[in-house]
């Protein structure tokens, strides 16, 4: 027996010291949620995966967890991993409605617009009452273009008693409007103001509504219900500013203007009313009432330099001159050198014809504010139109040299004035030394391309657009340049990869994605790649069903395709643009009546083709202003017109049409061809 003991001695003491070892290496939830924090505090989103995913397998339902494990991926760019963590914690916590919420802000980042959508509206299905859903859902479907659903979804939100509903009805208001339904939203605004009676609702809703009825030619009912508003909140800035502009509008100046008193009055320690009635003044040439306000402005706050500005400026409007100078002196004494007095006075004294003072003044301002960047800006450009140009180069090197944060603004200037001179290869020194200077900069390597661009020595942007890459590997518009500069020199795969590098990294830049998407389709257009162009078209469409010349481009891809009845569908969409309703055309609304009645006319589709040329047809006054139009609408109708009748075989008709084109155009040479052609066949 006393052997066995012996024996079993040692396994048992060991088994006491793995126990032990087994505690000190498996720390508890609680501590793995705390070493967690500690690793977002550090930035360390590989640690808190870890950490994230250790909790979740011990406890499976930790809400917090997912959450954090799925920012975590994002922070890795791992989109994908962290949508299936949403998709997972759903699974398990299917009435947690932040997991939905986050799923769909997720998705929509991925361009998964359809997906997020979906993700809401499963998440309405578990958690009917979570207010948050609604706006989310509105706005997503707005987006894809689904205008009723998404006003059936505000609905639906704006039944729930929650503090926020005046948020729904303002979307819903706005939505309506940008479709140019401003009368619909009228009551809504009402009924938005009526149902959430707080001060913060009315101050929202309120303004848009007096906005549109005025819009509607409803002028005296949006100003009563600004007096209204005043009467219930009577010192409301917005208020007065909301009115005063309505006022302005209508041209009842001095109505404004006892207005912005009686706001003064109820407000005397808010400058901005001050500043703004000043300037009414001074611009309706009231220049002894604009000075009266700005001397009480100064007493109330003599650091302000606006007051100084706009005081100098009624004195010198009044060719008092002196005085305008006096003031500069004294405001600069009491802003402790503002910059912004520097460059009035400066401007003053130059449109005096007293340019060598005015240089003076600027660069008293340069010794006291040595990093005013606008200075240097503005003093270099009076040098550079006065032909001392070397002076102005000198200058603004000196001002990069002190400015450590505006100093590109200061190497655009020289390239500015360098490119003005047409002094090239002065300017390309200039770039290569600051490279030199800056060799880690990689906004000054991408300027530099930029410069190269330019001069059309694309090779060299390459260059230097790879530089900037090399240096900041995650920007979006080094790789949309780049993009652009290799296709110029025919290199057409490495540009569409560059320039899905550069969609990649603009996600979340919406008006980045629309560019960058417009730019890849422009390329494999360019490579006959029609098919992925339509598709990257489409895309651009997807972000903003509002861009004109992507469904004229649109439709241009798909006629290529022999898909013309697509191409006349997308190019009927320019038309559906509230920007091109009678009386609003352009050339792009035009071009797609052009196109679209090629289109018919090929089908043998005459009447419809003639259709669609009369709808292009405005009159002579629309017709001017359509800017960068070569041709008159009204001559590229009437010559389309005619070359259906042509191809009908209706030559007298066909002749016609063409004189009247001739006749408004008359150095149209394809409708002068046209109807050479047809009184040949005639005769």
């Amino acid at each position: 027996m006393f052997k066995r003991v012996l024996i079993q001695f040692p396994i048992v003491t060991l088994l006491v010291c793995l126990s032990a070892v087994s505690v000190v290496a498996e720390p508890s939830i609680d501590q793995l949620i705390q070493q967690a924090e500690t690793a977002i505090q550090a930035g360390d989103a590989k640690m808190q995966e870890r950490l994230w995913r250790e909790i979740l397998r011990r406890d499976p339902k930790n809400e917090r967890a997912y959450g954090e494990l799925a920012i975590a991926l994002q922070e890795q760019e791992r989109y994908e991993d962290a949508i299936a963590v949403y998709r997972e914690a759903i699974k398990r916590k299917p009435k947690v409605p932040e997991f939905y919420e986050d799923l769909a802000k997720l998705l929509r980042g991925q361009r998964d617009t359809t997906g997020a959508i979906a993700a809401l509206q499963k998440g309405i299905q578990y958690n009917p009452n979570f207010f948050g859903f609604y706006e989310l859902l509105g706005y997503y479907l707005e987006e894809e273009g689904r205008v009723e659903d998404a006003i059936a979804v505000y609905r639906q939100g704006t039944r729930l008693n929650h503090p926020g509903i005046s948020q729904l009805y303002l979307n819903w208001a706005l939505l309506l409007s940008r479709r140019d339904r401003q009368s619909e939203a009228i009551p809504i605004l009402k009924e938005g103001i009526q149902r959430d009676s707080t001060p913060q609702a009315f101050e929202s809703l309120m303004p848009l509504l007096a906005e549109y009825l005025h819009s509607q030619g409803k002028k005296e009912e949006a100003i009563a219900l600004y007096r209204q508003a005043l009467q219930r909140d009577p010192n409301n800035i917005r208020f007065y500013n909301g009115l005063g502009s309505l006022l302005i509008t209508e041209k009842r100046t001095e109505e404004a203007i006892a207005l912005y008193r009686e706001a003064i009055r109820r407000n005397p320690n808010e400058i901005g009313l001050y500043l703004f009635l000043g300037n009414f003044l001074e611009n309706e040439n009231k220049l002894p009432e604009a000075i009266a306000l700005y001397e009480e402005g100064i007493k109330l706050n003599p650091g302000e330099p606006l007051f100084y500005l706009g005081l100098a400026n009624s004195y010198a409007r009044q060719n008092q001159l002196d005085k305008a100078i006096a003031i500069y002196e004294q405001g600069i004494e009491k802003t402790d050198g503002a910059a912004n007095l520097y460059s009035a006075w400066a401007l003053t004294l130059s449109s005096n014809n007293r340019l060598e003072e005015a240089i003076s003044i600027y660069r008293e301002g340069i010794r006291r504010k040595p990093t005013a960047s606008d200075l240097y800006i503005s003093l270099s450009s009076l040098l550079a139109e006065n032909r001392r140009v070397d002076e102005a180069i000198a200058l603004l090197r000196q001002g990069i040299d002190r400015n450590d944060t505006d100093y590109l603004l200061l190497i655009g200037q020289v390239a500015l004035i360098l490119e003005d001179q047409k002094r090239t290869q002065e300017l390309r020194t200039f770039y290569t030394e600051f490279a030199k200077r800056r060799p880690k900069d990689a906004e000054l390597h991408f300027e530099m391309g930029n410069l190269f661009f330019k001069q059309r020595q694309f090779d060299q942007a390459e260059a230097a657009y790879s530089q900037a890459i090399d240096l900041k590997p995650n920007e979006a518009k080094y790789y949309n340049s780049l993009a652009i500069a290799l296709n110029y020199q025919n290199k057409y795969q490495e540009a569409i990869a560059a320039a899905r590098r550069a969609i990649a990294l603009s996600q979340r830049d919406r008006g980045e994605l629309i560019q960058n998407y417009f730019g890849l389709s422009w390329m494999q257009m360019e490579q006959k790649q029609f098919a992925d162009a339509t598709t990257s078209m489409r895309e651009v469409l997807k972000l903003d069903n509002q861009v004109a010349i992507g469904h004229c481009l649109l439709g241009g891809l798909l006629a290529v395709q022999n898909q013309p009845e697509a191409a006349i569908a997308a190019y009927r969409k320019i038309l559906e643009q509230p920007e091109f309703k009678l009386g609003q055309r352009s050339p792009v609304s035009a071009f797609a009546c052009t196109v679209m009645g090629l289109a018919l006319r090929d089908m043998k589709a005459f009447e419809r083709a003639i259709a669609a040329y009369r709808q292009e047809q405005v009159t002579p006054e629309q017709s001017n202003r359509m800017e960068d139009s070569e041709i008159d609408s009204r001559a590229a109708a009437h010559n389309g017109i005619g070359e259906v009748l042509e191809h009908q075989g209706k030559l007298r008709e066909a002749i016609e049409e063409y004189k009247k084109a001739i006749a408004i155009e008359s150095d149209f040479t394809n409708a002068q061809d046209n109807l050479k052609r047809a009184e040949k066949k005639l005769n």
